[in-house]
């Protein structure tokens, strides 16, 4: 799931992005000529930062789960 929210994310990134330079720099800036690129380093950089981030998610919570009592949670559901 970490790894199609990483894809997901940075392929709508590509998108938005490529959609203000092409929608509103022309307007506000004609002159500047500016053309959508990234580099490879920030492909991995986004990807290894939505990878860690959804690995690390669950170990930030093992405190509150080793201090939740489960039964009395799962009668309150029920």
């Amino acid at each position: 799931v970490g790894i199609a929210g990483t894809v997901v994310g940075i392929g709508l990134g590509i998108g938005v992005l490529s959609w203000v330079f092409r929608s509103f720099l022309p307007e506000v800036l004609p002159e500047l000529g500016a053309v959508v690129s990234l580099a490879s380093g920030s492909y991995l950089a986004a990807a290894l930062v939505g990878i860690v981030a959804t690995a690390l998610a669950p170990l930030l919570t093992i405190r509150r789960l080793a201090r939740m009592d489960v039964p009395s949670a799962l009668r309150v559901v029920e």
